[in-house]
């Protein structure tokens, strides 16, 4: 890494604001994400301890998509006759109430797995419907020019907080139960409610829709995705990765039960994926100057398969508590950048060689596709856990990987990447805006910018541009 290169990466890790006004809406989604991280983590936790089963994990991440893909548009659509502001403050109102219940359930010995999944969906349900204000509001404060810097700064907050959120909530949860990191993902969102709320009235006005023809069929945006071959190939290595790695994320409580089962091992675990993600950026500024799009996501994939190869080694082999969970650790943190780097990449070739004129539409499809191959993905593995030991999970994942990777590299299936234009700068952009978005519980970076859901809720903002991806946790 050349000097310059590793000067920009040190910068992206210092969050900055570009306008007046945004850095105390990132500081307090920041903490909101901290809440959130918390929120999902003990979600996914109780869901496990109650059951014993991967599956049940998986269902609380299911629960979240689905109500974000299915139903959070229509809310959306339904919201956008009012300010903007209000949007915001009241979907959070109804997280606090959602979360408020879960405390009083839990106290009084009634929460169960059904209960955590229809929270987790209430939860889903309110990000998504929230999205479009989040984004008119976000465009409307950054000054002219530096929309993406401003994404850049939700995006360090979000990651530094989910990281946050994951080592302290573990720990939380292992000393005191879950009614304290519950509380606390339920205070985190007062904040963030009353920064927004003392906006100036202009900033909440809804900002002016263009006159659009009517959504196009299914048939129509089939033929947009596969038509384009660059487009096709991002879908397709998109779907590898979210059917095939990212599950393992949400199995991480089972991965912990093998450990010690402890949830400070839990959060150990989970807060080391964020962690990589914090890193993203910079690392991946430095890659866009090295390497070429095409060899970064070989590299990528072949990453990825070799950390989840040696995960499966690590928890076979009888090294010990302590050894195991920190070489675990390390791992996850390798595979929280590189899932990072290659789903920015793949976002940012993806929107760059759609259609202009469908491109809003690509994406919506592209995100809608990578949660409907995660979800099938979690619930693919949560099934096999459950039957054979957990370990055989990564290992054969990581084979499968490495297979797809030497046969889509003997076709050459990785050179198109390289036509999309990278001039344009947006790639940067890309991965700058693919932090944890504060709406989704067990969040994680995706690609085009978006989060990706792996449990619950967490707080409340989303950067660009796939809607259908909600923000790379409950909360």
């Amino acid at each position: 890494m050349g000097e310059s290169a590793l000067k920009n990466f040190f910068v992206t890790l210092i969050p900055h604001s570009p306008g007046p006004g945004l850095g105390r809406i990132a500081l307090a989604s920041g903490f909101s994400t901290v809440g959130g991280t918390m929120c999902s983590l003990t979600f996914a936790y109780l869901a496990f301890s109650l059951t014993g089963s991967a599956f049940a994990t998986v269902m609380v991440m299911v629960g979240y998509t689905l109500a974000y893909a299915l139903f959070g548009p229509r809310g959306a659509a339904y919201l956008r006759r009012f300010d903007r502001r209000w949007v915001l403050v009241g979907t959070d109102s109804v997280k606090v109430i959602n979360y408020s219940a879960v405390i009083f359930l839990q106290i009084a010995g009634l929460l169960d797995v059904p209960l955590i999944v229809i929270s987790s969906a209430i939860g889903g349900l309110t990000a998504g419907a929230q999205y479009p204000a989040w984004q008119e509001v976000l465009q409307k404060l950054a000054p002219k020019g530096k929309l993406d810097e401003a994404d850049g700064l939700f995006s360090s907050t979000s990651s530094i907080g989910a990281a946050i959120g994951a080592f302290t909530g573990g720990s939380l949860l292992a000393l005191f139960g879950p009614v304290v990191p519950l509380t606390i993902n339920v205070i985190s969102y007062l904040p963030l409610m009353f920064v927004i709320g003392r906006l100036p009235a202009e900033v909440g006005k809804r900002s002016q829709v263009d006159k659009t023809s009517s959504p196009l069929p299914l048939r129509e945006v089939a033929k947009l995705i596969f038509s384009n071959r660059l487009v096709r190939l991002g879908v397709l290595f998109f779907a590898l990765l979210e059917f095939l790695a990212w599950p393992i994320i949400s199995l991480l409580p089972k991965v912990a039960a093998e450990f010690g089962s402890s949830a400070h091992i839990y959060g150990i675990l989970l807060g080391s994926f964020y962690f990589g993600g914090v890193l993203v950026a910079g690392l991946l500024v430095a890659a866009k100057r090295n390497f070429t799009y095409a060899g970064i996501i070989r590299f990528s994939l072949a990453d990825i398969a070799l950390v989840l190869i040696i995960l499966a080694v690590v928890g076979f082999l009888p090294f010990g508590i302590v050894p195991s969970v920190g070489l675990s650790a390390i791992l996850l943190v390798t595979l929280g950048i590189v899932l990072g780097i290659a789903g920015s990449i793949l976002g940012a070739a993806t929107q760059l060689s759609a259609d202009p004129e469908h491109e809003g539409t690509v994406l919506a499809y592209y995100g809608a596709i990578g949660l409907g191959f995660g979800a099938l993905g979690g619930v693919v593995e949560g099934l096999i856990a459950d039957q054979l030991t957990i370990w055989w999970l990564p290992l054969a994942s990581g084979i499968l990987i490495l297979v797809a990777l030497l046969y889509l590299w003997r076709r050459r299936d990785f050179n198109p990447l390289d036509q999309a234009d990278p001039e344009l700068d947006r790639l940067k952009k890309h991965a700058v805006t693919g932090s944890p978005g504060l709406d989704a519980p067990y969040t994680s970076k995706v690609a085009g910018g978006g989060s990706r859901p792996l449990g619950a809720d967490q707080s409340g903002t989303i950067t660009k541009p796939a809607p259908a991806k909600a923000a790379k946790s409950p909360g």
